[in-house]
């Protein structure tokens, strides 16, 4: 019998742990090819499954054969609980690990060691004299141990020395003692109130210089003088030791794993990837995890994947901007049609399929959470081509700054408020416009801000930024200066990067006004007429048009809240050096960008700017917002002509630097200017057909032949041009997702003669259809 080894671990927590992180190697090339699904696995008590070595046999088979080569398992993951039974576990497991490699597939344990199931708070843990209530987290508003109502689950303490021994140990004991290929740590954060356990205490007296008994009990969030008051020092310390003591854990994840063999996978749980509450309230953020986490997770909840994809996507490009940085790839996990929670029901198979090609079209990685067969040959069909999704690059000159600072310290930080409103809604707005146009952009973080770092962009949008030091803002002004134009929005770089306001913004004189404070009108003017521009209080200066001029005293602009669904904000534009900057008093807006907004205030030095109203989502607000990134349109990677909205175009790089396009037909999901979507069936997941052809020039030369391929493996020859690098797409090669690729040649393994005609192609694309969803 396997003897349990329990490992000592000392783990000193110093000020220098606030720093920037410090990123792992890569990880291994295999985490650029995974195509990952659950595995419900019962574990040697029983449980879901309780299946015997036969049955793993078969469902390994069946998995391998949908084209899989990664399981991430399921069930009995909240491993704590489950202490006693840990070396018939890790017997098992070794049983089940060796029966899958057998198949070709490797293996993620799951493990989320966060939590403890509410029936196992008791149970003893061996060799001491404690049950593992002892390692729960403290609530500071009850005193009482911090419990999950979602989960029926109470949190685990990971700074509590205890803790993060047994969770050393048993992964020392289970990957010495099996072949496992990677490890899913699940679960690590803290809750709103928590925690204040003896060890947090300890820790936050020795480390953070303050006592948090002295904080303690709460008040109302409003008038707390600590609790989410991101004007105490002694606050921000502690949000930052919480995100940190994260961090801590994957990169003890990361050293033990390296120790025992290298070449190992890990990943977190992280649904949300860009809400400030992820970082402000739970001390969770991509950038920690990313201290020893090589793969990088995005967990998809969208209830309507097909109608709500923008959000998601916005996600995995943010996720995207550290992998690019860090040389890691993205896998996003989404849940379909599962009814054990009601957290996951909703999406159907046909909205699978939607996903698993906007992953693609996005360039991550994907992790079914459904059966094997759901998305019918898909999955074989990117095995069998593995070389149009092989650690793409993304060629892109313009930049979306996603604001972690800001994320962290963004204003009103009290419980609740929904801080989301200001960055979140401004970054997936400006991310949704922009994919909407096929305009190719890559989202930046502040590791970025260097002159390296944004020497390949020509723009660099900044989505409510709110917090900037002095030494980025003055990297950003000599990049505008030397010829980049900014565009920045809402309250940009009002206060410095940790939080603290300033008296004016650390980019004034880029943007040629000083920010103020939002104001309201006392008396709204109601237009009819969306294309008509309205001071508050002032005259209606030209008529549908887009140029005004200033009408408001020097000191103060304010503009007009417009009766309900409308928008009439300002537009600055500035000349800063070489370059120009462009200054949006407002907040772009996700999903639906016509709510009414009160007075958007700027002072405004010079009577003589232009100021440009944006208006609600139609198709000339996204032409307006395709001007203002004029500067960059000459040297985009591709153009788009006749393209309908929400025919979604990207550009990918292949290892052997083809020219790839990914096609993902999403029309379905656009709001028309009445409000009301296109009519889309999410269960069998039908599209409006294209009917039109659509013409993409690349920047540069194109390779010949150029092929449009699809999952139901037929290819297409499509007609180009080597002089213009242009490619002609028809309509009817356009199914719910298509890859064309340049210098590529027809399958002739799965079709006759390579090549398949105009009229078959589109009958093949409807029964792909029909078949799949």
């Amino acid at each position: 019998m396997k003897k349990t080894i329990f490992i000592s671990l000392v783990v000193i927590y110093t000020a220098s742990a606030f720093s920037e992180p410090n990123y792992p190697p890569a990880g291994p090339e295999w985490l650029w090819d995974i195509r990952a699904i659950s595995y419900g696995w019962a574990g040697s008590t029983g449980g879901i499954l309780g299946k015997t070595p036969q049955e793993y046999a078969a469902d390994a088979n069946a998995i391998a054969a949908n084209g899989y080569n990664t399981v991430v398992l399921f069930g009995r993951q909240a491993r704590l609980g489950s202490i006693q039974e840990w070396p018939a576990i890790v017997t098992e497991l070794n049983e089940l690990v060796t029966i899958f490699h057998q198949h070709g597939l490797r293996v993620f344990d799951h493990q989320s060691c966060g939590i403890v199931e509410a029936n196992d708070i008791n149970v003893p843990i061996p060799d001491t004299n404690s049950t593992i209530r002892d390692l729960l987290q403290i609530d500071a508003q009850t005193g009482q141990p911090e419990y999950d109502a979602t989960w029926n689950s109470y949190k685990v303490c990971h700074i509590n020395p205890l803790t993060q021994t047994l969770i050393q140990t048993h992964n020392q004991n289970l990957f010495t003692q099996t072949a496992l290929d990677g490890l899913m740590s699940d679960d690590i954060g803290f809750a709103e109130y928590s925690c204040v356990c003896q060890y947090c205490r300890a820790r936050c007296i020795r480390d953070l210089g303050f006592d948090v008994n002295e904080y303690i009990p709460p008040r109302a969030p409003e008038i707390d003088p600590f609790w989410f008051n991101p004007d105490n020092v002694n606050y921000r310390n502690w949000n930052r030791f919480h995100q940190n003591s994260v961090g801590d854990h994957y990169v003890r994840m990361r050293q033990l794993l390296d120790g025992i063999r290298p070449g190992l996978g890990l990943m977190a749980c992280l649904s949300v990837t860009i809400e400030p509450s992820f970082s402000q309230y739970y001390g969770i953020s991509l950038e920690q995890i990313g201290r020893g986490a090589n793969l990088l997770m995005h967990e998809d909840f969208s209830p309507a994947y097909v109608m709500e994809w923008q959000a998601d996507a916005s996600e995995i490009l943010r996720a995207e901007s550290l992998g690019r940085i860090s040389s890691r790839p993205v896998l996003n996990l989404q849940y379909a049609s599962i009814s054990r929670n009601e957290l996951y029901s909703g999406a159907t198979p046909g909205e699978v399929l939607f996903t698993w090609a906007m992953d693609r079209t996005l360039g991550c990685r994907e992790w079914v959470n459904e059966g094997p067969a759901t998305i019918g040959r898909s999955i074989l069909w990117e095995a069998q081509h593995q070389e149009l999704f092989y650690k793409p690059t993304i060629p892109a000159n313009i930049a979306i700054l996603y604001s972690t600072q800001s994320r962290d310290w963004l204003r009103p930080l009290r419980l609740y408020i929904q801080p989301e409103e200001q960055l979140t809604a401004d970054y997936r707005g400006w991310c949704e416009a922009l994919l909407f146009k096929n305009i190719p952009f890559h989202s930046i973080i502040e590791d970025q801000l260097t002159p390296a770092g944004l020497s390949p962009y020509r723009i660099l949008i900044m989505p409510s930024v709110s917090c900037l030091s002095a030494g980025q803002c003055e990297i950003i002004s000599n990049w505008v200066a030397a010829g980049g134009t900014l565009i920045a929005t809402e309250d940009c770089a009002m206060y410095n990067e940790i939080g603290e306001a300033l008296s004016q913004s650390g980019l004034s004189g880029i943007l040629g006004v000083k920010i103020g404070k939002k104001i309201h009108c006392q008396t709204p003017v109601q237009v009819p007429n969306e294309d008509v521009f309205v001071n508050c209080g002032g005259q209606i200066d030209e008529p549908n048009r887009t140029r005004f001029e200033c009408t408001a005293d020097s000191n103060t602009l304010s503009f007009g809240s417009i009766e309900a669904g409308s928008s009439h904000p300002a537009m600055v534009r500035h000349k800063f050096g070489d370059g120009n900057s462009v200054y949006l008093a407002f907040r772009l807006g996700s999903a639906a960008w016509s709510r009414t907004r009160n007075c958007d205030a700027v002072n405004c030095p010079d009577p003589n700017y232009q100021y440009i109203r944006l208006g609600p989502k139609t198709p000339s607000t996204l032409n307006v917002i395709r001007n203002l990134i004029e500067p960059a349109i000459s040297q985009l990677p591709f153009t788009v002509r006749n393209a309908p909205r929400g025919l979604i175009i990207t550009l990918h790089k292949s290892a052997d630097n083809k020219q790839i396009l990914h096609l993902l037909n999403a029309t379905g999901s656009v709001i028309e200017p009445n409000g009301q979507p296109h009519i889309i069936n999410k269960h069998s997941y039908q599209f409006p057909l294209i009917l039109q052809d659509i013409q993409v020039t690349l920047r540069e030369p194109i390779r010949l032949p150029v092929v449009a391929r699809l999952p139901s493996g037929y290819d297409m020859v499509l007609d180009a041009n080597q002089n213009t690098n242009t490619i002609i797409i028809p309509g009817s090669a356009i199914a719910p997702y298509t890859v064309i690729e340049t210098g590529g040649f027809p399958s002739a393994d799965l079709n006759r003669d390579g090549i398949v005609n105009f009229k078959d192609f589109a009958i093949f694309a409807e029964q792909w259809l029909q078949r799949e969803s």
